[in-house]
Protein backbone atom coordinates (compact mmCIF):
# COMPACT_ATOMS: atom_id res chain seq x y z
CA UNK A 1 0.00 0.00 0.00
CA UNK A 2 1.15 3.48 -0.71
CA UNK A 3 0.50 4.90 2.74
CA UNK A 4 0.79 3.48 6.26
CA UNK A 5 -2.94 3.30 7.04
CA UNK A 6 -6.07 2.18 5.26
CA UNK A 7 -8.96 4.40 6.34
CA UNK A 8 -12.58 4.47 5.36
CA UNK A 9 -16.06 3.50 6.32
CA UNK A 10 -16.55 0.47 4.11
CA UNK A 11 -14.80 -2.08 1.96
CA UNK A 12 -16.47 -3.18 -1.24
CA UNK A 13 -18.53 -6.33 -0.83
CA UNK A 14 -16.79 -7.80 -3.87
CA UNK A 15 -13.72 -8.47 -1.73
CA UNK A 16 -13.80 -11.99 -0.30
CA UNK A 17 -10.52 -11.70 1.58
CA UNK A 18 -8.31 -9.07 3.10
CA UNK A 19 -4.67 -10.08 3.44
CA UNK A 20 -2.54 -7.75 5.54
CA UNK A 21 1.20 -8.10 5.31
CA UNK A 22 2.99 -6.12 7.89
CA UNK A 23 4.76 -3.16 6.42
CA UNK A 24 4.82 -0.27 8.85
CA UNK A 25 1.22 0.05 9.91
CA UNK A 26 -2.19 -1.55 10.03
CA UNK A 27 -5.89 -0.87 9.77
CA UNK A 28 -7.64 1.50 12.09
CA UNK A 29 -11.20 2.77 12.47
CA UNK A 30 -12.41 6.20 11.60
CA UNK A 31 -11.96 7.53 15.13
CA UNK A 32 -10.46 6.57 18.45
CA UNK A 33 -13.60 4.77 19.68
CA UNK A 34 -13.63 2.16 16.95
CA UNK A 35 -11.92 -1.24 17.17
CA UNK A 36 -8.46 -1.39 15.67
CA UNK A 37 -6.99 -4.37 13.79
CA UNK A 38 -3.24 -4.45 13.53
CA UNK A 39 -0.45 -6.90 12.81
CA UNK A 40 2.43 -5.21 14.56
CA UNK A 41 3.66 -5.47 18.11
CA UNK A 42 2.15 -2.05 18.93
CA UNK A 43 -1.05 -0.17 18.26
CA UNK A 44 -2.21 0.00 14.63
CA UNK A 45 -0.72 2.85 12.70
CA UNK A 46 2.28 3.15 15.01
CA UNK A 47 4.70 2.24 12.26
CA UNK A 48 5.83 -1.01 13.88
CA UNK A 49 7.05 -3.59 11.36
CA UNK A 50 6.04 -7.22 11.88
CA UNK A 51 6.32 -10.20 9.53
CA UNK A 52 3.35 -12.06 11.10
CA UNK A 53 0.19 -11.66 9.01
CA UNK A 54 -3.39 -11.29 10.20
CA UNK A 55 -5.69 -13.22 7.87
CA UNK A 56 -9.39 -12.38 7.62
CA UNK A 57 -11.95 -14.01 5.34
CA UNK A 58 -15.70 -14.56 5.37
CA UNK A 59 -15.24 -18.05 6.93
CA UNK A 60 -11.90 -18.10 8.75
CA UNK A 61 -9.62 -16.02 10.90
CA UNK A 62 -5.92 -16.70 11.13
CA UNK A 63 -3.62 -15.13 13.69
CA UNK A 64 -0.05 -15.97 12.88
CA UNK A 65 -1.34 -18.28 10.14
CA UNK A 66 -1.70 -17.28 6.49
CA UNK A 67 -3.73 -20.38 5.62
CA UNK A 68 -5.94 -21.08 8.66
CA UNK A 69 -7.30 -24.64 8.72
CA UNK A 70 -10.13 -23.81 11.08
CA UNK A 71 -12.61 -21.01 11.70
CA UNK A 72 -10.14 -19.57 14.21
CA UNK A 73 -6.55 -20.65 13.88
CA UNK A 74 -3.87 -19.16 16.13
CA UNK A 75 -0.25 -20.13 15.63
CA UNK A 76 3.09 -19.11 17.08
CA UNK A 77 5.99 -21.32 16.10
CA UNK A 78 8.63 -19.37 18.03
CA UNK A 79 7.29 -19.50 21.63
CA UNK A 80 4.31 -20.47 23.81
CA UNK A 81 0.86 -19.50 22.58
CA UNK A 82 -2.01 -18.34 24.79
CA UNK A 83 -5.54 -16.99 24.43
CA UNK A 84 -6.65 -14.68 27.22
CA UNK A 85 -10.23 -13.75 28.07
CA UNK A 86 -10.26 -11.06 30.73
CA UNK A 87 -13.10 -9.40 32.58
CA UNK A 88 -13.58 -7.35 35.73
CA UNK A 89 -13.54 -8.91 39.19
CA UNK A 90 -16.80 -10.59 40.18
CA UNK A 91 -17.84 -11.30 36.59
CA UNK A 92 -17.89 -14.31 34.32
CA UNK A 93 -15.37 -15.15 31.62
CA UNK A 94 -15.74 -18.15 29.39
CA UNK A 95 -16.29 -19.77 26.03
CA UNK A 96 -19.65 -21.14 24.84
CA UNK A 97 -19.93 -24.22 22.64
CA UNK A 98 -23.24 -24.80 20.83
CA UNK A 99 -24.08 -27.62 18.39
CA UNK A 100 -27.74 -26.47 18.25
CA UNK A 101 -28.74 -29.43 20.45
CA UNK A 102 -26.71 -28.76 23.61
CA UNK A 103 -24.84 -25.74 24.89
CA UNK A 104 -21.72 -25.94 27.05
CA UNK A 105 -19.80 -23.14 28.73
CA UNK A 106 -16.30 -23.38 30.15
CA UNK A 107 -14.55 -20.64 32.04
CA UNK A 108 -14.30 -18.81 35.36
CA UNK A 109 -17.50 -18.12 37.28
CA UNK A 110 -16.90 -15.18 39.56
CA UNK A 111 -20.47 -13.89 39.63
CA UNK A 112 -22.27 -16.76 41.41
CA UNK A 113 -22.09 -16.90 45.20
CA UNK A 114 -19.82 -19.69 46.41
CA UNK A 115 -18.11 -20.22 43.05
CA UNK A 116 -15.77 -17.23 42.87
CA UNK A 117 -12.45 -18.00 41.15
CA UNK A 118 -13.58 -21.56 40.34
CA UNK A 119 -13.07 -22.93 36.84
CA UNK A 120 -16.31 -24.61 35.79
CA UNK A 121 -17.92 -26.53 32.95
CA UNK A 122 -21.61 -25.70 32.65
CA UNK A 123 -24.28 -27.44 30.60
CA UNK A 124 -25.90 -24.18 29.50
CA UNK A 125 -25.22 -20.81 27.95
CA UNK A 126 -23.33 -19.13 30.74
CA UNK A 127 -22.99 -20.51 34.23
CA UNK A 128 -25.51 -21.87 36.74
CA UNK A 129 -25.75 -25.47 35.52
CA UNK A 130 -22.26 -26.55 36.56
CA UNK A 131 -21.25 -30.14 35.90
CA UNK A 132 -17.59 -29.93 36.94
CA UNK A 133 -15.59 -27.40 38.93
CA UNK A 134 -11.91 -26.97 39.77
CA UNK A 135 -10.95 -24.73 42.66
CA UNK A 136 -7.73 -22.70 42.76
CA UNK A 137 -6.47 -25.21 45.38
CA UNK A 138 -6.78 -28.01 42.83
CA UNK A 139 -9.90 -29.66 44.27
CA UNK A 140 -12.23 -31.14 41.66
CA UNK A 141 -15.99 -31.11 42.17
CA UNK A 142 -18.57 -33.09 40.22
CA UNK A 143 -22.05 -31.86 41.07
CA UNK A 144 -20.65 -29.19 43.38
CA UNK A 145 -18.87 -25.87 42.82
CA UNK A 146 -17.31 -25.95 46.30
CA UNK A 147 -15.28 -29.19 46.37
CA UNK A 148 -14.00 -29.99 49.88
CA UNK A 149 -11.53 -32.69 48.79
CA UNK A 150 -9.21 -33.51 45.89
CA UNK A 151 -12.28 -35.21 44.37
CA UNK A 152 -15.75 -34.36 45.65
CA UNK A 153 -18.69 -36.05 43.93
CA UNK A 154 -22.12 -34.82 45.01
CA UNK A 155 -25.60 -35.90 43.96
CA UNK A 156 -28.67 -33.88 44.89
CA UNK A 157 -29.03 -31.36 47.68
CA UNK A 158 -27.40 -32.38 50.96
CA UNK A 159 -26.67 -30.63 54.25
CA UNK A 160 -24.03 -33.17 55.25
CA UNK A 161 -20.74 -31.77 56.56
CA UNK A 162 -17.81 -33.57 54.87
CA UNK A 163 -15.09 -35.17 56.98
CA UNK A 164 -12.11 -32.82 57.31
CA UNK A 165 -9.01 -34.26 55.71
CA UNK A 166 -10.74 -36.61 53.28
CA UNK A 167 -9.10 -36.92 49.88
CA UNK A 168 -12.24 -38.38 48.25
CA UNK A 169 -15.83 -37.46 49.13
CA UNK A 170 -18.88 -39.20 47.67
CA UNK A 171 -21.94 -37.27 48.83
CA UNK A 172 -25.55 -38.11 48.07
CA UNK A 173 -28.84 -36.66 49.25
CA UNK A 174 -30.52 -40.03 48.65
CA UNK A 175 -30.43 -42.85 51.20
CA UNK A 176 -28.10 -44.96 49.07
CA UNK A 177 -24.57 -44.19 47.90
CA UNK A 178 -22.54 -46.77 45.97
CA UNK A 179 -19.22 -47.25 44.21
CA UNK A 180 -19.62 -49.76 41.39
CA UNK A 181 -16.57 -51.71 40.19
CA UNK A 182 -17.15 -53.39 36.85
CA UNK A 183 -15.10 -56.10 35.17
CA UNK A 184 -15.60 -58.77 32.56
CA UNK A 185 -17.91 -61.56 33.74
CA UNK A 186 -15.38 -64.14 32.61
CA UNK A 187 -12.47 -62.55 34.42
CA UNK A 188 -10.66 -64.78 36.91
CA UNK A 189 -9.13 -61.81 38.73
CA UNK A 190 -10.81 -59.41 41.12
CA UNK A 191 -11.32 -55.68 41.39
CA UNK A 192 -11.55 -53.47 44.45
CA UNK A 193 -9.47 -51.28 46.73
CA UNK A 194 -5.80 -51.54 47.65
CA UNK A 195 -4.06 -49.68 50.48
CA UNK A 196 -0.28 -49.22 50.40
CA UNK A 197 2.26 -47.16 52.31
CA UNK A 198 5.75 -45.84 51.71
CA UNK A 199 7.35 -49.09 52.84
CA UNK A 200 6.31 -50.59 49.49
CA UNK A 201 4.06 -53.45 48.54
CA UNK A 202 0.33 -53.89 48.95
CA UNK A 203 -0.46 -53.69 52.64
CA UNK A 204 -4.17 -54.42 52.55
CA UNK A 205 -6.89 -54.89 49.98
CA UNK A 206 -10.61 -55.35 49.69
CA UNK A 207 -11.80 -56.83 46.43
CA UNK A 208 -14.38 -58.99 44.71
CA UNK A 209 -12.98 -62.29 43.42
CA UNK A 210 -14.90 -63.24 40.29
CA UNK A 211 -13.75 -66.85 40.10
CA UNK A 212 -15.25 -67.73 43.50
CA UNK A 213 -17.96 -65.03 43.59
CA UNK A 214 -16.73 -63.75 46.94
CA UNK A 215 -15.62 -60.57 48.65
CA UNK A 216 -12.07 -60.87 49.97
CA UNK A 217 -10.30 -58.89 52.68
CA UNK A 218 -6.60 -59.59 52.35
CA UNK A 219 -3.14 -58.49 53.23
CA UNK A 220 -0.53 -59.30 55.84
CA UNK A 221 -2.14 -57.09 58.49
CA UNK A 222 -5.16 -57.30 60.76
CA UNK A 223 -8.74 -56.04 60.51
CA UNK A 224 -10.11 -53.93 63.33
CA UNK A 225 -13.81 -53.13 63.78
CA UNK A 226 -14.12 -50.54 66.51
CA UNK A 227 -10.41 -51.00 67.27
CA UNK A 228 -7.64 -48.76 65.97
CA UNK A 229 -4.99 -51.30 67.03
CA UNK A 230 -6.30 -54.80 66.24
CA UNK A 231 -4.43 -57.66 67.92
CA UNK A 232 -5.83 -60.43 65.74
CA UNK A 233 -6.76 -61.09 62.14
CA UNK A 234 -10.28 -59.94 63.08
CA UNK A 235 -10.60 -57.74 66.15
CA UNK A 236 -14.05 -56.38 67.09
CA UNK A 237 -14.57 -53.94 69.97
CA UNK A 238 -17.41 -51.79 71.26
CA UNK A 239 -18.47 -50.00 74.42
CA UNK A 240 -22.06 -51.23 74.50
CA UNK A 241 -23.51 -51.56 77.98
CA UNK A 242 -26.98 -52.84 77.13
CA UNK A 243 -26.82 -54.12 73.56
CA UNK A 244 -24.81 -56.52 71.42
CA UNK A 245 -21.41 -55.99 69.87
CA UNK A 246 -22.20 -58.16 66.85
CA UNK A 247 -24.98 -60.17 65.28
CA UNK A 248 -25.29 -63.18 62.99
CA UNK A 249 -28.78 -63.65 61.58
CA UNK A 250 -30.31 -66.07 59.13
CA UNK A 251 -33.12 -64.08 57.50
CA UNK A 252 -34.69 -67.19 55.96
CA UNK A 253 -38.36 -67.73 56.86
CA UNK A 254 -38.04 -71.47 56.23
CA UNK A 255 -39.04 -73.40 59.37
CA UNK A 256 -36.19 -75.84 58.79
CA UNK A 257 -33.50 -73.18 58.32
CA UNK A 258 -30.49 -73.31 60.62
CA UNK A 259 -30.00 -70.28 62.83
CA UNK A 260 -26.21 -70.20 62.54
CA UNK A 261 -23.80 -72.76 61.23
CA UNK A 262 -20.28 -71.83 62.25
CA UNK A 263 -17.47 -73.98 60.91
CA UNK A 264 -14.32 -73.94 63.01
CA UNK A 265 -11.46 -76.15 61.93
CA UNK A 266 -7.71 -76.45 61.81
CA UNK A 267 -5.64 -76.77 58.66
CA UNK A 268 -5.77 -80.54 59.18
CA UNK A 269 -9.55 -80.36 58.82
CA UNK A 270 -10.29 -81.93 62.22
CA UNK A 271 -12.51 -79.75 64.38
CA UNK A 272 -12.90 -82.34 67.16
CA UNK A 273 -9.33 -82.48 68.49
CA UNK A 274 -8.43 -81.31 71.97
CA UNK A 275 -7.68 -77.83 70.60
CA UNK A 276 -9.78 -74.81 71.55
CA UNK A 277 -12.72 -73.93 69.29
CA UNK A 278 -14.11 -70.87 71.00
CA UNK A 279 -12.61 -69.01 73.93
CA UNK A 280 -14.43 -66.41 76.06
CA UNK A 281 -12.06 -64.44 78.27
CA UNK A 282 -12.55 -61.82 80.95
CA UNK A 283 -10.14 -58.96 80.26
CA UNK A 284 -10.18 -57.86 83.93
CA UNK A 285 -9.53 -61.34 85.38
CA UNK A 286 -7.76 -64.44 84.04
CA UNK A 287 -10.99 -66.38 83.61
CA UNK A 288 -11.52 -68.42 80.49
CA UNK A 289 -14.50 -70.29 79.11
CA UNK A 290 -13.89 -72.78 76.33
CA UNK A 291 -15.72 -74.77 73.72
CA UNK A 292 -13.24 -77.42 72.61
CA UNK A 293 -12.97 -80.84 71.09
CA UNK A 294 -12.64 -83.79 73.46
CA UNK A 295 -10.08 -85.53 71.23
CA UNK A 296 -12.41 -88.40 70.38
CA UNK A 297 -14.91 -86.87 67.97
CA UNK A 298 -17.05 -84.88 70.40
CA UNK A 299 -17.13 -81.43 71.94
CA UNK A 300 -17.26 -80.20 75.52
CA UNK A 301 -17.71 -76.91 77.35
CA UNK A 302 -15.04 -75.93 79.89
CA UNK A 303 -14.60 -73.02 82.23
CA UNK A 304 -11.68 -72.02 84.40
CA UNK A 305 -11.77 -73.84 87.73
CA UNK A 306 -8.25 -73.56 89.05
CA UNK A 307 -8.04 -73.25 92.83
CA UNK A 308 -5.79 -70.22 92.39
CA UNK A 309 -8.78 -68.34 90.93
CA UNK A 310 -11.10 -68.99 93.89
CA UNK A 311 -11.56 -67.87 97.48
CA UNK A 312 -14.03 -68.28 100.36
CA UNK A 313 -14.15 -72.02 99.64
CA UNK A 314 -16.55 -73.89 101.99
CA UNK A 315 -18.61 -77.06 101.84
CA UNK A 316 -22.21 -76.91 100.61
CA UNK A 317 -24.67 -77.43 103.44
CA UNK A 318 -28.33 -78.50 103.35
CA UNK A 319 -28.09 -79.42 99.66
CA UNK A 320 -30.95 -81.93 99.89
CA UNK A 321 -33.25 -79.21 101.24
CA UNK A 322 -32.31 -76.97 98.31
CA UNK A 323 -33.13 -79.72 95.83
CA UNK A 324 -36.45 -80.39 97.55
CA UNK A 325 -37.37 -76.71 97.20
CA UNK A 326 -36.93 -76.80 93.45
CA UNK A 327 -39.98 -77.24 91.21
CA UNK A 328 -39.14 -79.34 88.18
CA UNK A 329 -41.71 -78.67 85.44
CA UNK A 330 -42.90 -80.05 82.13
CA UNK A 331 -43.81 -77.38 79.59
CA UNK A 332 -43.74 -76.32 75.97
CA UNK A 333 -42.59 -73.03 74.47
CA UNK A 334 -45.22 -70.61 73.20
CA UNK A 335 -45.46 -70.41 69.44
CA UNK A 336 -44.09 -73.93 68.94
CA UNK A 337 -45.59 -77.38 68.61
CA UNK A 338 -47.42 -77.96 71.92
CA UNK A 339 -46.86 -81.70 71.71
CA UNK A 340 -43.10 -81.28 72.02
CA UNK A 341 -42.64 -81.07 75.76
CA UNK A 342 -39.58 -79.93 77.65
CA UNK A 343 -38.51 -80.66 81.21
CA UNK A 344 -36.77 -78.13 83.37
CA UNK A 345 -37.36 -75.10 85.55
CA UNK A 346 -39.13 -71.73 85.43
CA UNK A 347 -36.80 -68.79 86.09
CA UNK A 348 -39.37 -67.02 88.28
CA UNK A 349 -39.39 -70.09 90.60
CA UNK A 350 -35.77 -71.13 90.27
CA UNK A 351 -34.56 -67.75 91.53
CA UNK A 352 -35.82 -68.42 95.09
CA UNK A 353 -33.37 -71.32 95.45
CA UNK A 354 -30.54 -70.20 93.19
CA UNK A 355 -30.72 -66.37 93.08
CA UNK A 356 -27.28 -66.06 91.48
CA UNK A 357 -28.20 -68.41 88.66
CA UNK A 358 -31.05 -66.31 87.22
CA UNK A 359 -30.53 -63.28 85.03
CA UNK A 360 -33.07 -60.47 84.72
CA UNK A 361 -36.12 -59.64 86.79
CA UNK A 362 -39.73 -60.80 86.83
CA UNK A 363 -41.70 -59.10 84.01
CA UNK A 364 -38.64 -57.02 83.16
CA UNK A 365 -38.47 -54.82 80.04
CA UNK A 366 -35.73 -53.14 78.00
CA UNK A 367 -35.33 -50.80 75.06
CA UNK A 368 -34.34 -52.37 71.77
CA UNK A 369 -31.95 -50.76 69.28
CA UNK A 370 -34.87 -48.76 67.82
CA UNK A 371 -35.91 -47.39 71.22
CA UNK A 372 -38.99 -49.60 71.55
CA UNK A 373 -39.92 -51.17 74.89
CA UNK A 374 -39.73 -54.96 74.62
CA UNK A 375 -39.76 -57.81 77.17
CA UNK A 376 -36.45 -58.58 78.87
CA UNK A 377 -36.85 -62.28 79.50
CA UNK A 378 -35.18 -63.96 82.47
CA UNK A 379 -32.48 -66.55 81.88
CA UNK A 380 -31.28 -69.58 83.85
CA UNK A 381 -27.88 -71.15 84.29
CA UNK A 382 -28.05 -74.71 85.64
CA UNK A 383 -24.28 -74.96 86.05
CA UNK A 384 -24.52 -74.47 89.83
CA UNK A 385 -27.05 -77.28 90.03
CA UNK A 386 -24.46 -79.97 89.44
CA UNK A 387 -22.53 -79.18 92.62
CA UNK A 388 -25.70 -79.05 94.73
CA UNK A 389 -26.99 -82.30 93.20
CA UNK A 390 -23.68 -83.98 93.97
CA UNK A 391 -23.82 -82.81 97.57
CA UNK A 392 -27.48 -83.87 97.87
CA UNK A 393 -26.62 -87.38 96.65
CA UNK A 394 -23.83 -87.53 99.21
CA UNK A 395 -26.30 -86.53 101.94
CA UNK A 396 -28.74 -89.22 100.78
CA UNK A 397 -25.93 -91.75 100.63
CA UNK A 398 -24.95 -90.93 104.19
CA UNK A 399 -28.55 -91.41 105.33
CA UNK A 400 -28.81 -94.74 103.52
CA UNK A 401 -25.56 -95.89 105.08
CA UNK A 402 -26.77 -94.85 108.50
CA UNK A 403 -30.01 -96.80 108.03
CA UNK A 404 -28.11 -99.84 106.84
CA UNK A 405 -25.87 -99.75 109.90
CA UNK A 406 -28.70 -99.19 112.36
Amino acid sequence: MANDNLTGNTISSTYNQLLITADTGGITGADASTTQIHCGGATAGAGNADTTPLYLSTTRVGIGKTAPAYELHIADTSSSCYVKIETVSGSEAGVIFDDQDQKWTIGVDGATSGTADVFVISAATGFGTERLAISPAGNVGIGTTAPAAFLHVKSGTSSITPYTGAELILEAAAAENYINFLASAGSSSGNGLVWSDTSGGNEAYLYYQHSIDSLVIGGAGKVGIGSAGPSYKLHVEDTQSASFVGMFKNASTNVGADCLRLLIMTAAGDATTGNKWLSCEDAANPNEYLLRGDGSGGIEVYDSSDRRLKENIIDISDALSMINNLKPRRYNRKGFDSSKYKYGFIADEFVSVFPNSVGGTTDGTRLDDDGNTVPDYQTISTKNLSGVLTKAIQELSAKVTALENA
